[in-house]
């Protein structure tokens, strides 16, 4: 194989993957009733397909694949959205916020929106001014994400909302992508995507821990 071959393949691999990772936040939102994908990652991520979907129409690109991948994963972060619009006011409550029944709604919508309209206004100006824009945010998009599912299990003071599935799919699904930037000699992807690859592996090992309790009283972290 040669190394356009080994770039097409890294793609499918990537592809599946992080289907696989959608798919686990939605089974697994909907299952512990709260969202698995924090906000700012969750708009990055569905503001860079929706875009990348429109690219695809209005430059009508050749290769159908590309549709097929944008519009399937946009499909996925829809339902994603689904279960933050659902049950993210409720976490609004527990959160830092200290946000009550009252003025909960207000504050969960004027904070989504807010964060939503910043993020698409960024992607817009990388969109009509920057070249190869896609690959620019999508890997800033991969360690956000990376460094904010940490952030949310320090936040919310344990696994609820997160799985070692999605870790480990989303950390080979990034890896693969670099992998793809390596062939392509693209030094900004490969740095951006080393460094997301290191933080997914602090994920993984995070999420791998267990706390057990001593027979005097102590706790400790151990690796199940």
């Amino acid at each position: 194989m040669n190394r356009w071959d080994w770039l097409g393949l890294f793609d499918i691999y990537q592809m599946i993957f992080w289907c696989v990772t959608y798919i686990e936040c939605i089974r697994i939102g909907i299952k512990e009733k709260t969202y698995c994908m924090p906000l700012l990652a969750l708009c990055m991520n569905f503001c860079w397909e929706i875009l990348s979907f429109y690219d695809c129409v209005v430059y009508k690109e050749d290769n159908e694949s590309f549709y097929v991948l944008y519009g399937v994963w946009a499909l996925l972060d829809i339902m994603i959205v689904w279960t933050y619009c659902k049950f993210g006011r409720e976490e609004l409550e527990k959160s830092a916020f200290k946000a009550t029944r009252d003025n909960s709604k207000f504050l969960f919508v004027t904070y989504s929106m807010v964060v939503f309209i910043i993020v698409l206004a960024i992607l817009i100006i990388l969109y009509n001014f920057v070249d190869n824009w896609k690959m620019y945010f999508s890997f800033t998009d991969n360690v956000v994400m990376s460094a904010l599912f940490i952030v949310m299990y320090y936040v919310r003071g344990g696994k609820r909302g997160q799985s070692l599935s999605i870790a480990v799919t989303k950390c080979i699904g990034t890896f693969c992508a670099t992998l793809t930037m390596i062939l392509a000699e693209q030094l900004f992807g490969i740095l951006l995507g080393l460094l997301c690859l290191l933080l997914d592996i602090v994920y993984i090992v995070i999420l791998s821990q267990r706390t057990l309790l001593l027979p005097d009283g102590r706790s400790v972290m151990t690796l199940d």
